[in-house]
């Protein structure tokens, strides 16, 4: 299940799965992410934090509500893709965006997180200091293709028995790590005073 996001490993997989050990008890990742790796792994027990809250709640209600975020998802979708040409979709873009500042916590928000980052420009957003995002729609395709499969999320709920999803601060989460867990730690890039999406705020450094 693709989950766009600055620095995704997914185009690296080929080469970092001849590093991953055969045996291990936890799997730890402090950067979530794209959680590209964890994907493909889908380990019994893991531990996946990460600093941006509604990426964390993102995996919160796909993985509690599968059914109603998929329903959510397509929902969001086709409010896009009712409007035929670009100009039009990128006001119903628009709307989403509003719609999504304005929501609490839940399923409904994390779904139109989750379609927000798919038709950003670039997958790129970025936070207002009063905690609300906003980003450049340039998505413009012919065919309209599903960008959520239900079947997808089943398999990490069937296969992954221990997950713990945390918002929290890196260091806490490499701290918990013992003996034969394996942690992959793939730090942000530093870039003074950003505060994009896939990057340290300007207080942090690794």
């Amino acid at each position: 299940m693709k989950i766009p996001w600055i620095g995704s490993k997914k185009k690296m997989l080929p080469q970092l799965l001849n590093y991953i050990p055969t045996n291990y008890n936890n799997y730890y990742k402090p950067f979530l992410g794209s959680g590209a790796l964890f994907q493909s792994l889908t380990p019994s027990t893991v531990t996946l934090n990460d600093n941006d809250i509604n990426l964390i709640q993102l995996w919160k209600d796909m993985l509690a509500k599968p059914e109603l975020f998929c329903d959510y998802v397509r929902k969001f979708e086709d409010k896009i893709y009712v409007n035929k040409d670009q100009k039009t979709q990128k006001k119903s873009f628009k709307h989403l965006v509003e719609k999504f500042n304005k929501s609490n916590l839940g399923a409904y928000k994390s779904a139109l997180f989750y379609v927000l980052l798919k038709y950003a420009f670039r997958g790129i957003f970025r936070y207002r200091s009063d905690g609300t995002i906003y980003l450049g729609y340039s998505f413009s395709s012919r065919f309209k293709n599903p960008i959520i499969v239900l079947s997808e999320i089943q398999r990490i709920k069937t296969n992954v028995k221990n997950i713990k999803l945390l918002n929290g601060d890196f260091e806490s989460v490499i701290n918990q790590t013992q003996s034969n867990d394996f942690i992959f730690v793939d730090p942000p890039y530093w870039r003074e005073g950003t505060k994009d999406n896939g990057k340290l705020h300007e207080n942090g450094t690794i």
